[in-house]
């Protein structure tokens, strides 16, 4: 009888090798690239909706909250870094 390795969790090496990878950024933007290429969209990149939501909140909240929602700590960095969008307006 052949017994087959198993993880602690109770998993075989072909259980886990079927999992899809972890959300790493790397792996998020590799598979992002796949789905807007079979949608026929390209040139575009993971950061641009960074951008969509940083203008979706400034248009629907304030910058303030836009720059607390992306992480920085001062707006002044949402309206330099975002200038261009709605996110310098607010």
């Amino acid at each position: 009888m052949c017994s087959k390795p198993v993880t602690p969790e109770g998993q075989t090496a072909a259980e886990l090798r079927a999992r899809p990878p972890p959300l790493m950024t790397a792996n998020v933007q590799r598979r992002l690239r796949k789905v807007l290429g079979d949608a026929g969209i390209a040139g575009d990149h993971p950061h641009m909706f960074r951008r969509t939501v940083a203008t979706v909140i400034n248009d629907q909240a304030s910058v303030n909250r836009a720059a607390e929602l992306l992480g920085h700590i001062d707006p002044k960095v949402t309206i330099e870094h975002y200038r261009g969008g709605a996110a310098a307006r607010g």
